[in-house]
């Protein structure tokens, strides 16, 4: 099976407004007592002038940012981290990975896009990391990794059709 590799024309993209009609909070019990929030927000949209080869449909690139936030099991909590939290001392100050579980709030975020497309986007968690470092308000802090699953509706408009053979009048046309 060969993959062919499309290139793509940014200079022909457009850009598309949107519009959010919910941005949803996915939720995870944390194996340590707290619960994990996290939500994709969508940041920008384009639509490319390449379709898809196979529907016609044209091709969708966004950009998004992720809200992270955990609510501690208050037993965790501690005195504030002095100095910055550079990634760096992030990294070299993981204590635990930390087990999750969806507490059934693994919901879409929808967007309407100003062409009539419908943009949903989830985040789905892969991994959880609690530092021994602590927030300003004396949280532990926490890491992720994730990854974006997204469904799109495209408007039906928007889908090239082939043209339609020309209808045969009679037996011998």
């Amino acid at each position: 099976m060969s993959t062919r590799v499309q290139k793509i024309d940014f200079s022909k993209a457009v850009v598309v407004d949107f519009d959010p009609v919910t941005e949803k909070w996915c939720l995870y019990g944390l194996s340590d007592g707290g619960t994990l929030k996290i939500r994709p927000i969508v940041t920008g949209v384009i639509r490319l002038s390449e379709r898809d080869p196979n529907t016609s449909e044209p091709l969708y690139r966004w950009n998004h940012a992720e809200q992270f936030c955990v609510i501690p099991n208050p037993e965790l909590r501690s005195t504030p981290s002095q100095g910055p939290m550079t990634p760096e001392k992030t990294r070299q100050s993981i204590s635990s990975s930390v087990d999750f579980d969806s507490k059934g709030g693994e919901e879409w975020s929808i967007y309407n896009l100003s062409d009539g497309t419908v943009l949903k986007t989830k985040i789905e968690l892969q991994k959880v990391i609690r530092t021994n470092l602590y927030d300003n308000l004396g949280n532990p802090v926490y890491g992720h990794s994730s990854t974006l699953v997204h469904r799109l509706s495209i408007n039906h408009e928007l889908i090239e059709r082939s043209t339609p053979a020309p209808e045969k009048h009679g037996p011998y046309s």
